[in-house]
């Protein structure tokens, strides 16, 4: 009974390089597949393949075989492996769309040749600094504020001085001096007047201040305003004429959806499965033989019948001789070393003492050879 052979190592380089060949060749399927010939009213498009062989990666697989021992005269080679095809797309427009074609572009170019006599002059816009020197000065409120009320309480102090001067004269010539009761009243009614008036004048010089502050500010932003578009009214131009229309492609109209696509066989995953499986099988047949010896074992170990076929014994050494005219020996059997006799031995002298197992092979009565 001899345990089952371990099934060969899958050949995982092999599989790799197989794989690698189908994922090229369904990648090169696909290119056709999603590369066909079309003819509309726009013009046709048609695909080709150049065929190049790449003979640097020959040469390096070559050398790699060499380094690692191989002879010369046994490196073999698929030349499919070598074999890049590369796909060319051609377009060509119908005459008319041609024409248009044509036209598009000699107008763009017209364009572009102005945009370029307007960049000749733009440099000596933009190639200047920014010149702020001869734009208003920002207006500040606080000065506005200040001119407006020095304008105003210039003339009301010098009136108010006045009325002060003939105040005093009058009040002196009907007796009535400095420090007395009615002296001191008129005069802070002078001075009153004259706080009043400046403070009137102080409210309209802000307000007429914040008119004034806006109106330079909104003067000084038009001159900026002016200023900027000055600059920027060239490159506008030249941005407007650059951005010609592009002729429509007609290849990406609706009608036909490049998305086919198929898939490489699973070469790889194959290897893997048939591994995994003869690794299964092995392992059943090896439990079933475990099996097998062990209900053998058992068998041979009950009573006097005992399992003595030659083919189930190893290291057979014979000690010496039976009665009966047979041999003695020793062995091993079941993992274990004993003694005892040959069954196909007993059946040329006591032939009654030999029964054969439902597994095929005999057992041996040992009560029957005394």
């Amino acid at each position: 009974m001899c345990a089952p052979a371990p099934p060969a190592a899958p050949n995982y380089q092999q599989a790799a390089q197989a794989q690698g060949s189908e994922n090229r060749q369904t990648a090169e399927f696909n290119s056709r597949l999603n590369n066909p010939n079309v003819v509309n009213p726009y013009g046709t498009q048609s695909t080709t393949y150049s065929t190049n062989f790449d003979q640097a990666a020959l040469d390096r697989d070559r050398a790699a075989w060499l380094s690692g021992g191989g002879r010369p005269d046994r490196f073999k080679y698929d030349p499919d492996k070598y074999t890049i095809r590369t796909p060319t797309l051609t377009q060509t427009f119908s005459p008319e769309q041609q024409a248009i074609f044509n036209q598009q572009n000699q107008a763009k170019f017209g364009l572009g040749q102005l945009a370029n006599t307007g960049i000749g002059s733009l440099g000596e816009v933009i190639g200047q600094n920014v010149d702020l020197s001869g734009i208003s000065a920002v207006p500040r409120s606080g000065e506005v504020n200040q001119r407006v009320i020095d304008a105003m309480t210039s003339r009301t102090m010098e009136d108010y001085g006045r009325k002060r001067d003939e105040a005093n004269s009058q009040m002196i010539a009907a007796g009535l001096r400095p420090g007395s009761k009615g002296y001191d009243d008129a005069m802070q009614l002078i001075q009153r007047g004259e706080n009043d008036a400046r403070q009137q004048a102080v409210l309209a010089g802000y307000d007429q201040g914040a008119k004034t502050f806006g109106q330079d500010t909104q003067s000084r932003g038009m001159e900026l305003s002016d200023y900027y578009a000055q600059r920027q009214t060239p490159l506008n131009e030249i941005a407007a004429l650059m951005s010609g229309s592009q002729v429509t492609n007609p290849y990406t109209m609706p009608g036909y959806q490049a998305s086919g696509n198929a898939q490489g066989s699973p070469l790889f995953g194959a290897t893997q499965a048939t591994g995994d499986w003869n690794t299964g099988l092995y392992n059943a047949k090896a439990a079933q033989q475990g099996n097998m010896m062990q209900g053998l074992f058992g068998l041979g170990s009950m009573g006097m019948m005992a399992l003595s076929d030659r083919r189930l014994k190893s290291n057979i050494v014979r000690l010496g001789d039976h009665p009966l005219g047979i041999g003695w020996y020793e062995y091993d059997i079941f993992g274990q070393r004993t003694e005892g006799v040959m069954a196909d031995e007993v059946l040329t002298v006591r032939p009654e003492a030999v029964a054969l197992h439902p597994s095929g092979y005999y057992m041996v009565d040992y009560g029957r050879l005394a």
